[in-house]
């Protein structure tokens, strides 16, 4: 997975970088035409990939025990049904992770699933209007996704949440659903708590590796700003923040998820105002521009 650091408001980047030619429109048709049929390609070498579910409270000052949080994935995981084959189409480079990356010189990528979802939770245990959140999502398994949350509603089988003073202040509370691979998210060095509450895999697929062209990098855009309060205090802060890098050199809002220990929310925004302001320029795969899941570090330091 690219990963780019920013330290103190300067983003540095390993090696310079090209800016990419605009081709013709016809051009980009035909490589289109082609690259449709990558993620269906043959390939000599796979990957096994674990899908996990990670359920969280959109609001912060709500609170929901580990244990339920996994019994929501798992609940969920009970209740999906996927069509064969499941169609993907976002690649991950974190092929490293099954030990492919130490056996050849040259990166790797895989196909990978991600997705966000919100749904609310009601005091009796009703799981409810559940959706996906933007259109990055793979719309097919969007549907399963959905599917299963209402049969686990409609089951019965959800039981009340634990009653405590600060989890609802309303009669529902919105709940956040991510369904993502568990490699994705295991960066060198950081430490992720146990709070993250996986549930057991949601389902276990094979996946193509296929070789990297040019690793996916940032051509301009803002820095996040230091918020003015947390700046004047010399509070320090970390955003580790996980987006899906689309064909076009875009950033896809809906994916966006800043990735616990979650840090002060002014400093999440700041991230998400300026990654949302940036241009990329695309993993390339096979000679494709290639959808692409990444994680980018954002570190907040008063010098």
């Amino acid at each position: 997975m690219r990963r780019f650091a920013l330290l103190a408001g300067v983003v540095t980047v390993a090696c310079a970088h090209p800016v990419p030619v605009l081709q013709p429109e016809a051009e980009i048709e035909m490589l289109n035409a082609k690259c449709a049929a990558l993620a269906k390609a043959a390939s000599r070498d796979s990957q096994l990939l674990d899908i996990g579910t990670i359920v969280t409270a959109i609001d912060a000052e709500h609170e929901l025990s580990r244990e339920y949080r996994q019994l929501i994935g798992a609940g969920i995981r009970q209740f999906i049904v996927l069509p064969k084959p499941l169609p993907l189409d976002t690649y991950n480079d974190n092929v490293e992770a099954n030990g492919y990356e130490s056996r050849t010189p040259n990166k790797y990528a895989a196909l990978t699933l991600h997705g966000v979802y919100r749904v609310a939770l009601r005091r009796d245990g009703r799981l409810l209007h559940a959706r996906a959140v933007g259109a990055a999502s793979n719309r097919v398994f969007d549907n399963v996704l959905v599917d299963a949350i209402v049969s686990l509603d409609t089951s019965g089988l959800l039981p009340r949440p634990p009653e405590s003073a600060t989890w609802f202040t309303a009669d529902t509370a919105e709940l956040r659903v991510v369904i993502t691979a568990k490699s994705v998210r295991r960066m060198p060095g950081a430490v992720y708590p146990e709070d993250l509450a996986w549930s057991e895999p949601l389902l276990r697929i094979r996946v193509p590796i296929h070789r990297i062209d040019r690793e996916v990098f940032r051509i301009n855009g803002p820095n996040p700003r230091y918020p003015d309060n947390l700046a004047r205090a010399a509070i320090p802060g970390k955003v580790v923040l996980q987006f899906i890098v689309d064909v076009d050199g875009t950033a896809d809002e809906s994916s966006m998820l800043a990735m616990p220990p979650v840090p002060d929310a002014a400093f999440i925004k700041a991230t998400f105002d300026a990654v949302r302001n940036s241009r990329f320029a695309p993993m390339i795969v096979a000679g494709c521009p290639v959808r692409t899941l990444i994680e980018q570090p954002f570190i907040f330091l008063v010098r």
